[in-house]
């Protein structure tokens, strides 16, 4: 019998991120076990949706039951990461002298965590880090200690190695690329998503497309072509045959894990 493209995903990204990676249903109850990759003592940094959809509270119990202590509960970025929020969780981190964080929230919120975890760790300001391996050169290739739990399904900075950081004075995105700002592990329970309006969900599909068909056509003439044309042309095929269904009913979870 064949794979279908949902079990051709999931294989694809056990492949990619192996036991980092906790994704589809009751992928909440991993945090616990995963919180101890990032010390005793913790920040949770949480966008509007983490507080609305009772994830903040879940994580609170999960940390209790590991013996984790939470230092304080941050709010996240606005959207589109601008500086000041990423030196303001900056600042927030150095004051608490936490061993890691945990951030739950959609892209913003994520790639602010990431940010301010390389500036409470490292020091400098934010302008230092942005280019490729400027994080590695200070950290020796150690990761950041971030747990991020995804809240929406545009994003995936859930478990790359970028952060988008906006200058709101000069409107210009700067980006960090480096392998040392993957969170240490990352969650991704689809049924947060159900209660995104159909504008939210429609909007979060095409910004998918638009990444797929980025990397696909990026990969052309590349020896990792073949490859990379599988992992694209499977994550199209789901976002066009799911998001009809999705947009017809947002609890379709069927629909919402394709």
């Amino acid at each position: 019998m064949s794979e279908t493209y949902v079990e051709k995903a999931k294989r694809l990204l056990k492949e990619f991120k192996g036991d980092d990676y906790a994704f589809g249903e009751k992928a909440l109850e991993q945090i616990g076990e995963y919180s101890h990759r990032v010390g005793k003592k913790v920040a949770i940094i949480t966008g509007r949706t983490g507080r609305r959809t009772g994830i903040l509270d879940q994580v609170q119990e999960s940390l209790k039951r590991e013996g984790i202590e939470v230092l304080d509960v941050l709010d996240g970025a606005r959207p589109n990461t601008p500086r000041e929020d990423v030196y303001r969780l900056a600042y927030q981190l150095t004051r608490l002298k936490c061993d890691g964080a945990i951030a739950i929230g959609g892209g913003s919120t994520l790639d602010a965590a990431k940010a301010a975890l390389v500036l409470y760790k490292y020091g400098g300001v934010i302008d230092e880090y942005f280019g490729t391996g400027m994080v590695s050169a200070k950290s020796g290739g150690e990761r950041i200690p971030l747990i991020a739990i995804q809240t929406a399904s545009s994003s995936a900075s859930h478990l790359t190695k970028y952060s988008n950081i906006t200058d709101v004075v000069t409107y210009q995105k700067k980006l960090i690329v480096d392998d040392s700002i993957v969170p240490r592990a990352s969650i991704f329970q689809y049924d947060v998503t159900k209660s995104m309006p159909p504008s939210f969900t429609k909007d979060g599909a095409l910004d998918g497309i638009a990444h797929c068909w980025e990397v696909w056509m990026g990969a052309t003439g590349k020896s990792y072509y073949e490859r990379v044309s599988e992992v694209a042309y499977t994550g199209i095929k789901l976002i066009v045959d799911a998001l009809p269904k999705a947009l017809e009913n947002g609890e379709d979870m069927e629909a919402r894990y394709a």
